[in-house]
């Protein structure tokens, strides 16, 4: 129970792999954004939550980082290092500017580590790219990688937008029709921007 609600805590709202694991940093807006891969568990919980990795794949990583705790927290490292670059990546990628050097050298040492993408798993409503063989504790930053990547290439720089909700700083594919989406999720940024409008409604009829 205690795993599973950690699992909970990452909600895969961005529309694609590598926009949810630029999301694993939250409030990031904020003058003290929240850290929430602070751990190799961390780093499962939300694999599992995202649906890279199975439950029982899940404990036999675990099992693995146990064994190899320091291997484990490199992996941890580098997943934030690639995260951040990430996040300048489609930060500048959204505005038309042209990417800084060293973020496109970290995602691209991420995906010459990574073996070549031969099989295709069937994920939600379409199909994403998995490393053939059992999943290592460096897997999971291949398909991270493999997602920016496709993100990059595939995408409309406008397609990518920064929630509006006050110093939450999430990130998401907009595939709305007339690209209006607003809100990283309508039920909590979304409802939080609407009660404030509610409120401030009231309090101007107040005032009149």
């Amino acid at each position: 129970a205690r795993l599973e609600a950690k699992v909970e805590r990452f909600e895969p709202i961005a529309g694609r792999l590598a926009l949810d694991f630029v999301n694993t940093v939250g409030w990031r807006d904020r003058s003290e954004p929240e850290e929430r891969l602070a751990s190799f568990d961390d780093l499962l919980s939300w694999s599992r939550a995202v649906g890279l990795v199975s439950r029982s794949e899940r404990k036999r990583l675990a099992a693995q980082g146990r064994l190899r705790p320091s291997q484990a927290r490199a992996v941890v490292e580098r997943a934030r290092v690639l995260r951040e670059a990430l996040h300048r990546l489609f930060a500048r990628f959204a505005a038309g500017q042209k990417p800084a050097r060293p973020d496109l050298d970290t995602l691209n040492d991420v995906l010459a580590q990574a073996p070549g993408r031969r099989r295709l798993r069937h994920q939600g409503r379409g199909f994403v790219w998995e490393a053939s063989g059992s999943r290592s504790l460096e897997s999971i930053l291949w398909e991270v990688a493999w997602s920016a990547a496709d993100l990059l290439i595939h995408e409309a720089p406008k397609s990518i937008k920064r929630c509006a909700g006050t110093g939450c700083g999430w990130l998401f594919l907009d595939t709305s029709r007339n690209r209006t989406r607003q809100w990283c999720s309508m039920s909590s940024c979304g409802n939080r921007a609407k009660a404030k409008r509610h409120y401030a409604k009231r309090r101007r009829a107040e005032w009149e």
